[in-house]
C-alpha cells in the first residue's frame, strides 16, 4: 500500500510484514514491558495480559488501556515476587495466579491484594516444595495444581490443603519418573496427567495406580519416541497426541497402535526444536520453534513457515512461552519480546509472481543476443558452447528474499530441480542436440507460477557429428574393408591354387618320370647281370654300363628326394613352423642312425608357433639338410648335435659334430658350403663355420626373424 502525504512524502506498507502482533521493550519508553526474553504468557479471566520475562520480573498489560505494571523482587519486602526470572504461569479456578521462578519458589498472586505468597524449600520441612526452581505449572479438572522442577521433580500440591505431593525421579523403577527435569505437563481428555521430561523422555500418571508410564527413545526402536527430551505436549480432536521435542521435531502419539510417528526438517520443519504446540480452530497446530514460527496441517501434513520477516519478535522461541486465549488468540514469546496473533488473520500472499530470464553466459562470459534475454525464445549454440547459465527472478517484492525457484532441462533432466532460493542454473559439457530450459518460481508465502517461463536451446554438432559425415565416412570404410577383403582372399586363392597345382605337378609328373627312370636303371642293370656270361657282351662293357646305370639310380632316387622336399615345403599343409622342426627332427633322426651315429636334438617349444614366410622356411631346411649331408659325406662323426633358438628377434641354428674337422682358410669349399652360404645371405643373417682338423666342425646360422 502506497501512500501519498501533504508534507511527509510518500509512504509504503506491506501487511505482509506486519502479520504479527510485536510487544517488545523499547528502551526509550519506560512505559512498555520491562524485558525482551520471555519465557511465560498468560490471559487471566479479566482479560489482562501477564509476561513473564528473565531477570526483569513479571509484567501485566491492561490491554483496554494499553497500560503495563510491573512485578520485581523487593528483598525488604516479603510480599513480593520470590524472583525476577519467570519460568511459569498458571491461573487457577479461585482466580489466584501461580508464578514459577528460577529461584524464587512457587509464587502465589492474591488479584484482590496484589501481594505474593512464597512457597519455598525448607530441607527441615518434608512437607515443603521440594525445589526453588519451578519450570512449568499445570491445574487439572479436579483442582491440583502439577509442578514441575528444574532436576528434583514434580509436585501435586492441593491449593484446600496446601498440602504437597512429591514424585522423585528414579530410573530403575518403571512406575516412577526416569528424570527430575520437568519441561511440560499436560492433562487429555481421560484426565491423565501427560508429564515431559529433559532426556527421560515423556510420562502418563495413572490416578489408581498412583504410577507412571515411561515413553522413551530406545536405541534400535523405530515405533518408538524419537527424542527424549519433550517440551511440549497437546491432544487434537481425535485422541492423537503430539510431542514436541529437543531435537526430534514433532512426534505423533497413537495410543490405539502405540506407534510413533515424527515429522522433522526434512518433512518440511523450519526447525527440529519444537517449544509450543497451539491448535487452531481449522484442526491446524501452530508451532514455536528455534526458527521461526510455523503452521502444520495434520491432514494435508504440509507446513507453512513463518520467520523474522514475517514480523515475528526474532526466529529463536522460549521454552513454555506460549498461551491460547479463551477468545483464540495466540502468543508466542521469544528472545526479542512476543508476538500476538489471531490464525485466521494470518493470510498468505496471493500473488502469483511472474518469471522472468535476466542474464544468460557462455564459460561465464555475456553472452550477444540479438534481443534481451526475456525477449528470446530460441538460442543457437556451437558444439564448442556446451558450458552456459541462465539467471531468472520472480517479480514478488514482499520478501523477496524467500521466493523459491525450480527448473529443469528438457532433454536432460528427468524431474524438477529445486533451487531453492537460488536464481541461477549452470550445465556443463552437454551433447548436441535440441533442449528446452523450463523455470517456474513461488513467492514468500509459497504460491507458485507452474507456468513459469522457458527458452529452447539447440546446440550444433561438429561436422564429423553430423548424420551426413557418419554415413559418408560408415560408406567408405564398408567400401574400403569389402576391397581389401576382397584383394585379400583373391590373392590368397590365387597362391593356394599355385602352390596346389606346384605340388600336384611336381609329384605326378617329374616325381613319376624320376621313378621311372630309376626303375629302368634297375631293371638295365639285372638284365646286364644276367647275360654277363653269354658271351655276348665282354666283361669291360658289362662293367662300363654297369656304372652308369648305378650312378642313373643314385642321381634318380637324389633327384626324388629332393622333389619329396620341395613337394612337402609348398604344401600348405605343412604351412607351419611345428611341422618343419618336426620334419628337421625326422630327417635327422633317419639318416644319423643309419650311420650308427649318435645325435642330440635341442629345440624349445617356445619357438615351434611362430609364424615365418614360406621362403625362409624351405631356406632353413635346405642349410639344415646340406649340413647333415656334408657331415655324413665328409666327417666321419661319433655324435652330432642340433641346437634351433630364439634371441630377440633372430633365429639361432647351431650344428656340431666331432668329426674329422678340416681348414677352412686351406681347403676349397665346395657346391654345398657355397650354397649354404648364399642361402643365409638371402635370409639377409650370416653362416659362420668353425673347425680345424681332428677337432670337428660347427655350423652356427644367424637370421633375423622376418
Amino acid at each position: 500500500l502506497w501512500i501519498g502525504t501533504g508534507a511527509g512524502g510518500v509512504n509504503r506498507y506491506d501487511w505482509l510484514k506486519n502479520r504479527f502482533s510485536h510487544y517488545r521493550d523499547n528502551p526509550n519508553d519506560p512505559a512498555d514491558i520491562s524485558g525482551n526474553d520471555v519465557w511465560a504468557i498468560l490471559e487471566d479471566g479479566r482479560g489482562d495480559l501477564w509476561i513473564g520475562t528473565y531477570g526483569n520480573g513479571l509484567n501485566r498489560l491492561d490491554r483496554k488501556r494499553n497500560r503495563y505494571t510491573v512485578y520485581r523482587y523487593d528483598a525488604e519486602d516479603p510480599r513480593s515476587l520470590g524472583h525476577n526470572s519467570i519460568l511459569a504461569l498458571c491461573e487457577s479456578r479461585d482466580g489466584y495466579l501461580w508464578i514459577g521462578t528460577e529461584g524464587g519458589g512457587l509464587n502465589r498472586l492474591d488479584p484482590r491484594t496484589m501481594k505474593f505468597r512464597r512457597y519455598l524449600y525448607d530441607s527441615q520441612d518434608p512437607s515443603s516444595i521440594i525445589h526453588d526452581e519451578i519450570t512449568v505449572i499445570r491445574e487439572d479438572r479436579r483442582g491440583f495444581l502439577w509442578i514441575g522442577t528444574n532436576g528434583t521433580g514434580l509436585e501435586r500440591f492441593s491449593p484446600s490443603t496446601e498440602q504437597f505431593d512429591h514424585y522423585f525421579p528414579d530410573p530403575a523403577s518403571e512406575g516412577s519418573l526416569s528424570s527430575g527435569s520437568i519441561m511440560s505437563i499436560y492433562e487429555d481428555r481421560s484426565g491423565d496427567i501427560w508429564v515431559g521430561t529433559w532426556g527421560g523422555g515423556v510420562h502418563s500418571y495413572d490416578w489408581d495406580s498412583d504410577a507412571f508410564t515411561r515413553y522413551r527413545s530406545l536405541e534400535g526402536d523405530l515405533t518408538g519416541l524419537n527424542n527424549n527430551t519433550v517440551l511440549s505436549i497437546y491432544e487434537d480432536e481425535s485422541g492423537i497426541l503430539w510431542f514436541g521435542t529437543q531435537g526430534g521435531g514433532l512426534n505423533r502419539f497413537d495410543r490405539s497402535t502405540g506407534g510413533f510417528e515424527y515429522f522433522t526438517e526434512a518433512d518440511g520443519m523450519p526447525n527440529d526444536v519444537v517449544y509450543a504446540i497451539l491448535p487452531d480452530q481449522h484442526g491446524n497446530l501452530w508451532l514455536s520453534t528455534n526458527r521461526g514460527l510455523s503452521r502444520f496441517n495434520p491432514r494435508t501434513r504440509e507446513f507453512r513457515n513463518y520467520d523474522v520477516s514475517d514480523g515475528l519478535q526474532g526466529n529463536e522461541f522460549n521454552q513454555g512461552s506460549f498461551h491460547l486465549s479463551r477468545g483464540g488468540e495466540m502468543f508466542v514469546g521469544g528472545i526479542n519480546g512476543f508476538n500476538a496473533f489471531f490464525p485466521d488473520s494470518i493470510r498468505d500472499n496471493p500473488g502469483i509472481p511472474p518469471v522472468y530470464l535476466t542474464d544468460f553466459r557462455v564459460f561465464d562470459e555475456p553472452a550477444p543476443l540479438e534481443y534481451a534475454i526475456s525477449a528470446t525464445h530460441e538460442i543457437e549454440l556451437s558444439y564448442a558452447q556446451n558450458f552456459f547459465s541462465f539467471e531468472f527472478v520472480a517479480l514478488n517484492y514482499s520478501s523477496p528474499e524467500k521466493n523459491e525457484y525450480a527448473y529443469k532441462l528438457d532433454g536432460l533432466d528427468k524431474d524438477w530441480i529445486h533451487a531453492g532460493t537460488r536464481r541461477y542454473a549452470s550445465y556443463t559439457n552437454l551433447d548436441p542436440g535440441e533442449y528446452v530450459f523450463r523455470v517456474k518460481a513461488s513467492n514468500n508465502d509459497g504460491l507458485w507460477n507452474k507456468d513459469g517461463t522457458w527458452i529452447a536451446v539447440s546446440i550444433t554438432p561438429p561436422y564429423w557429428r553430423t548424420w551426413w559425415f557418419v554415413l559418408i565416412v560408415a560408406a567408405a570404410v564398408m567400401a574400403v574393408a569389402i576391397l581389401l577383403y576382397r584383394l585379400r582372399v583373391k590373392k590368397l586363392l590365387e597362391i593356394e591354387r599355385i602352390r596346389a597345382s606346384i605340388a600336384t605337378d611336381l609329384h605326378d609328373d617329374i616325381g613319376s618320370t624320376l621313378t621311372e627312370v630309376a626303375l629302368f636303371s634297375d631293371v638295365g642293370l639285372r638284365e646286364l647281370r644276367s647275360h654277363s656270361g653269354d658271351g655276348r657282351i665282354n666283361e669291360t662293357d658289362v662293367m662300363k654300363v654297369s656304372a652308369l646305370l648305378k650312378e642313373i639310380g643314385i642321381t634318380s632316387r637324389s633327384v626324388i628326394d629332393a622333389m619329396n622336399d620341395i613337394v612337402w615345403a609348398i604344401d600348405p599343409k605343412n604351412d607351419s613352423f611345428e611341422f618343419l622342426l618336426l620334419r628337421m627332427k625326422t630327417h635327422a633322426g633317419r639318416v644319423l642312425e643309419a650311420k650308427d651315429i649318435d645325435y642330440e636334438i635341442t629345440i624349445p617349444d617356445e619357438i615351434s608357433h611362430l609364424r615365418l614366410p614360406l621362403a625362409f622356411r624351405r631356406r632353413i631346411f635346405l642349410i639344415f639338410k646340406e649340413a647333415i649331408n656334408n657331415i655324413l659325406r665328409h666327417a666321419q662323426p661319433k655324435a652330432v648335435t642340433l641346437t634351433i633358438k630364439k634371441e630377440r628377434r633372430q633365429l639361432l641354428m647351431t650344428i656340431t659334430d666331432d668329426g674329422a674337422g678340416f681348414d677352412p682358410a686351406r681347403r676349397h669349399q665346395g657346391n654345398g658350403l657355397r650354397n649354404m652360404k648364399e642361402r643365409a645371405a638371402s635370409m639377409n643373417g650370416e653362416l659362420a663355420i668353425v673347425s680345424a682338423p681332428a677337432s670337428g666342425t660347427t655350423i652356427h646360422l644367424r637370421a633375423p626373424i622376418p
